[in-house]
């Protein structure tokens, strides 16, 4: 088992000194809890929860961590804090600028931050990872997802924030995803009771919270290869945690499990090229998008419409007898998305959005005739990518800049006049992605991918050079 120790004195301190000293501003104050091991699949911080016992809240968790041999576990001792905002997914958002920063600071993959509320007696943990999910990808947790558990539960949860840990964790990691897997499934096994009824002692306030969790992890578990009956396990989990709660008295904690059992759904309807999921679950978002409304919760009410269009999206792929009109519905969903978020002040959604808005132009424009589409599909990635800049996120910049890439490929063969000009832009678009996925763990299929599309590009360029 790891030692957990505190680069300022073992946590046996006085609470008193240990808070002074993580009031300290200036180089990141990251402290290893265990040495790597041989297996370790991820690295974890620990940072403090906010409020009166969120350090020996998060102390506890790091030394449960500590028995995890494909996890390795840093304490940060200070706490997260959500900046001044006038919503709380503004605030989350910019929590979440911050929080990746540490990630990128320690080279570390996921990071366990939260705050203590009603006077200490509840802790709520949030999971955030270093990578945003890719474009496409509808499974894992939210910003706004927390799992709120009464801080004298003791050990009654443990393997209940082990699973939100590695189910956070597992849709976005790249590579070594079978011990994943199994430190995931060891976890989620002792509690996969808890979807049909949960224990008696979970309190009934925090159930809907728990069963999100769960559904959330087990959707993860079937996402890397843990098979159809756990994603319909993770689908049966969000379907009870939407019956405890109610509409009309909690309108975004309702919305929460439509958007989680949607993506179930989303998941299963990509899995089994079957429109019926897909097709229930746009009428999940749509209902979403109905319940909360543009004035009463404008960036929830946004980010149905994105959920929305992304399914439209999906379901053109699937329903091919029609294709446009699904697509047309998308682009429509992602505009009005775009209405209620403003690149000054939620620059990283607004460029995800406008990322996905312009995949569903390119798609949209190899439909239609003529090349308005396609122009409009490139004007969105080059929007995106004033935000997505390769020296901040490099990953995010190169599927912004391979779909540029692809947009002016795609133009390059209906406008003759700027042929050369729009494949040499597709060179260069598809030679830096190439670059930033290659140095990437988990993406050497994508860079051999877009390697053979720049080779395409390439011989077109030198026919037409040769002529």
């Amino acid at each position: 088992m790891s030692i957990i120790r505190n680069l300022f004195g073992m946590f046996s301190r006085s609470k008193r000194k240990r808070k002074t000293r993580t009031q300290k501003s200036g180089a990141a104050q990251f402290v290893p809890a265990g040495e790597a091991q041989a297996s370790v699949v991820a690295k974890v911080v620990i940072a403090n929860l906010l409020g009166s016992g969120g350090v020996d809240g998060a102390d506890r968790v790091a030394a449960m961590l500590g028995s995890e041999q494909r996890l390795e576990v840093l304490r940060r001792t200070e706490a997260l804090k959500q900046p001044s905002g006038s919503n709380l997914l503004e605030r989350l958002t910019g929590a979440a600028e911050k929080g990746r920063q540490w990630l990128v600071e320690e080279k570390a993959d996921i990071l366990v931050w939260g705050e203590m509320e009603d006077l200490g007696t509840i802790q709520r943990f949030r999971f955030l990872p270093r990578e945003a999910p890719p474009s496409g990808q509808v499974i894992g947790f939210a910003l706004g997802d927390s799992l709120d558990l009464p801080a004298d539960s003791a050990s009654f949860y443990d393997n209940l924030i082990a699973a939100g840990i590695y189910g956070a964790l597992a849709p976005v990691h790249r590579g070594m995803r079978e011990p994943l897997l199994e430190g995931l499934k060891g976890r989620l096994d002792p509690i996969q009771g808890w979807a049909d009824k949960l224990p008696d002692e979970v309190p009934h306030d925090h159930r809907g919270a728990v069963l999100i969790t769960l559904g959330n992890a087990m959707a993860a578990a079937a996402l890397i290869g843990g098979g159809k009956k756990m994603l319909g396990r993770a689908a049966l989990a969000f379907r009870n945690a939407g019956s405890l709660i109610n509409q009309n008295d909690d309108p975004l904690a309702w919305a929460m499990t439509q958007n989680h059992l949607g993506a179930v759904l989303e998941t299963q309807g990509k899995k089994s090229k079957d429109p019926d999921p897909l097709i229930e679950a746009a009428a999940r978002y749509r209902g979403v998008a109905d319940a909360l409304g543009r004035v009463d919760y404008p960036m929830d009410w946004g980010m149905a419409h994105v959920r929305l269009g992304a399914v439209l999206y999906r379901l053109a792929n699937v329903d091919l007898k029609n294709i446009t009109p699904h697509l047309k519905e998308a682009g429509s969903a992602f505009e009005e998305a775009l209405t209620v978020y403003s690149k000054e002040t939620m620059p990283g959604r607004w460029a995800e959005v406008m990322n996905q808005y312009g995949v569903c132009l390119m798609a949209l424009g190899d439909q239609l005739a003529g090349t308005v589409i396609l122009e409009q599909a490139i004007t969105a990635f080059k929007k995106t990518l004033e935000v997505r800049k390769r020296e901040h996120v490099p990953l995010m910049w190169a599927q912004t800049a391979n779909n540029l890439g692809a947009a002016s490929f795609s133009l390059a063969k209906r406008d003759a006049a700027r042929k050369e000009l729009l494949l040499r832009a597709a060179a260069g678009c598809f030679e830096g992605a190439v670059e930033v996925f290659r140095k990437t763990r988990g993406y050497a299929k994508r860079a051999e991918v877009i390697a053979n599309n720049l080779s395409r590009v390439e011989r077109l360029l030198e026919t037409k050079k040769a002529s």
